[in-house]
């Protein structure tokens, strides 16, 4: 993967454009930006050679989802219904991305209205995992994940409502971060159809761009109130407390993965760490409910409100249908049991800094249909698919899918990580302690810690 250290910006972003090009087989990118992305690529090496470089992004090319606005460039949020749409106004992330220095070589593929756990539309196809192209990504930013996966850009934005950046992640091998909710503000972009649920994510093999990539866009905004609000937990020299969470009432998850989060809570006892199974601090059947109920709404209005008559996929015409089910007091209930799935979360795991947990329920699974089957040869229920990772956007925390021993098979997989608002710091540096622990056999007899006080609120 070339960047902007192995010739120059301009050789990087050119590199960028040619892999794209020749890896049309995974279908990661919406549209590309040759012109504008070149010319920025021009300006970092211009700061380069005058010794005035802006920092560890700049000459980095990078994509963002095509639901995230980068001004004067198409963005159709997956679906033909928004064909032509262009932007007037970037997202707060891709200003704060430009202003790094990091170059934008173009938009990445997603399903509709990024509903979905596989990439496939029809307004760009299917999208392919590069590790094996008769595999899915997964969803809902597949096209980022992809992108990455293949080397086309070292580090790509996606979005994550209910774990459509960590769940790619996992499925293609790669560090996949959701910030917590307020932390990369939201000014310009695109509704969310399930309210406080979506914040912006970072895909990368390299911990260090992801580390990167989040010191640029984070910081308050006056314009995203929520932004205001947000704050970073303090590290302390404590040992650090992790509660494992494996089981979510009825839900399938597979052995291997299993087996995989057991590794890396041994592994992390190791390095000091207190470690504790808990049960899981909510209500799956309870989420999902009030996830459907939001959702119908949410996308019945995306829909109404979309500038042209494209074609929308059947599973979003039926869930806008349903939506004439809901009536004021079914939304409020919904509101309701997330506000108490928030509180319960926050009771049951205020004395841990961290939670790990399995990312996805299995492996990458065919691209061109099917559902998931776990290596035991059973198969999950589809809408189960989420039951590790909603509950961090109804509660607005903080997660990191983490690459771990793949299956056998090569299939990768991933483990999630998960703190309080605030708490990407800590979540990075012992993302950071488990590589380093995996590559060189060394042990530490202590691990960071938090202060889980500066977290509540």
């Amino acid at each position: 993967m070339a960047t902007h250290q192995d010739g120059g910006a301009v050789a990087a972003v050119l590199t960028a454009l040619r892999l794209a090009s020749a890896r049309r087989d995974v279908n990661a990118f919406a549209g590309l930006l040759p012109e504008p992305a070149l010319a920025a690529a021009e300006r970092s090496d211009a700061r380069r050679a005058s010794g005035s470089r802006l920092g560890r992004l700049d000459g980095v090319p990078y994509a963002v989802k095509d639901n995230v606005f980068v001004a004067g460039a198409p963005v159709t949020w997956g679906s033909r219904c928004w064909a032509g749409h262009r932007a007037e106004r970037s997202d707060v992330c891709v200003e704060r991305m430009d202003a790094a220095g990091a170059v934008l070589v173009g938009t990445t593929t997603m399903p509709e209205l990024a509903v979905g756990q596989t990439t496939s539309s029809a307004a760009y196809g299917t999208t392919r995992n590069p590790v094996d192209p008769r595999l899915t990504p997964g969803g809902s930013s597949g096209g980022s994940a992809a992108a990455v996966a293949a080397g086309i850009v070292p580090v790509a934005l996606g979005t994550d409502a209910g774990g459509s950046t960590r769940a790619p992640a996992s499925l293609t091998g790669l560090y996949g971060l959701r910030t917590a909710a307020g932390v990369v503000p939201r000014v310009n972009g695109f509704p969310q159809l399930v309210p406080g649920f979506q914040t912006i994510g970072i895909l990368s093999a390299d911990l260090d761009l992801v580390v990167a990539a989040l010191s640029a866009m984070r910081g308050p905004d006056p314009r995203d109130p929520g932004s205001l609000l947000t704050r970073r937990v303090a590290p302390w020299p404590g040992r650090l407390r992790v509660a494992v969470i494996t089981s979510v009432e009825r839900v399938r998850v597979d052995p291997v993965v299993l087996a995989r989060v057991a590794a890396v809570a041994e592994r992390l006892r190791t390095l000091g760490a207190v470690v504790r199974e808990v049960p899981a601090p909510y209500s799956w059947s309870g989420l999902r409910e009030a996830w459907d109920t939001m959702a119908a709404v949410g996308i019945a209005a995306a829909l109404a409100d979309a500038p042209g008559p494209g074609p929308a996929h059947d599973g979003l015409l039926a869930a806008a249908a349903r939506a004439a089910d809901v009536d004021g007091a079914d939304y409020l209930r919904a509101l309701t049991s997330v506000a108490h799935l928030r509180a319960e979360a926050e009771e049951r795991l205020w004395d841990h800094d961290l939670v790990l947990c399995p990312t996805t329920l299995t492996a990458a699974w065919p691209a061109d249909g099917g559902d998931p089957v776990l290596s035991d040869g059973t198969s999950p229920d589809p809408g189960d698919l989420g039951a590790f990772t909603h509950w961090v956007n109804a509660v607005g925390w903080a997660a990191l899918s983490v690459p771990v021993e793949p299956f056998d098979d090569g299939r990768p997989i991933g483990v999630q990580l998960v703190a309080a608002r605030g708490g990407e710091d800590l979540l990075l540096e012992v993302a950071g302690m488990l590589a380093s622990a995996s590559a060189t056999g060394d042990i530490e007899t202590s691990g960071p810690g938090s202060r889980r006080e500066g977290a509540r609120g």
